[in-house]
């Protein structure tokens, strides 16, 4: 990104990566973390990669690597 533009190239990988490994990934639990977002003025969130199937933390990367088709690019 420069000067506040989004590189649309850049995008249209990211969308097809998650439609590559939406079957294979579920939606992880996002909870707001009350006690330190009052400590720190702000809203803080834990994504509970944990709860992946696998118990992978990187299973999102590791799927699109593993399903990008021949030819294509991560």
């Amino acid at each position: 990104m420069k000067d506040g533009m989004i590189d649309i190239s850049a995008y249209e990988d990211l969308l097809h990566a998650r439609q590559r490994i939406a079957p294979h990934i579920r939606r992880n639990p996002v909870h707001t973390l009350n006690y330190f977002s009052k400590l720190a003025r702000c809203v803080l969130f834990l994504n509970c990669e944990k709860f992946q199937e696998m118990g992978a933390l990187d299973l999102c990367g590791a799927a699109n690597a593993v399903f990008i088709p021949d030819g294509d690019q991560a």
